[in-house]
């Protein structure tokens, strides 16, 4: 079993809180109201780690993806150490179009948030994320995933990390 990152647990055990606090107060959240809180907290996450954030009223809007955090060394850019997609709809193309994205970028973390209706669901598609990521011709040894699936079943996220071997 893959062994998660520092920033992979805090982004984990982000989204577990989201979900035990605001799914358990309204089950039904508007996929908008879901997305600003999960921005907002990634993005405050990014900070006290000491990065520069793009992402939901940040220095940058949204740029490239959902939330990106960014390193620099002065005036140049060292180092993504976090890109981030959210795809609520749930269908798999809009899906796997918000997927494709991460599967490009080049970043120490990608994180994929999405939602599916039942565990077999959830498995499936993460299973199709791994294909996709192994598909890609520039894909690397050691290229991380953290894939976090909403089961609107249960109300709670199922996690998969994969590391590229």
């Amino acid at each position: 079993m893959n062994k998660m990152s520092k920033i992979e647990k805090d982004v984990k055990e982000m989204l577990e809180t989201i979900a035990k606090t605001k799914l358990s107060k309204d089950p039904w959240p508007t996929y908008g109201s879901l997305t600003k809180t999960i921005k907002n907290k990634l993005c405050k996450l990014g900070k006290d780690f000491g990065f520069s954030i793009c992402g939901h009223k940040n220095e940058w809007p949204g740029w490239l993806f959902d939330v990106t955090w960014l390193k620099y060394s002065g005036d140049y850019l060292v180092e993504v150490p976090l890109i981030l997609e959210c795809e609520w709809n749930p269908d798999d193309d809009e899906i796997y179009d918000d997927f494709y994205k991460l599967v490009i970028g080049k970043a120490t973390h990608r994180v994929m948030i999405f939602e599916k209706r039942g565990e077999e669901e959830i498995k499936r598609v993460m299973d199709t994320f791994e294909k996709m990521v192994r598909k890609y011709k520039f894909t690397e040894i050691g290229d991380r995933y953290l894939f976090a699936g909403l089961n609107w079943n249960t109300g709670i996220f199922d996690f998969r990390l994969f590391i590229v071997d």
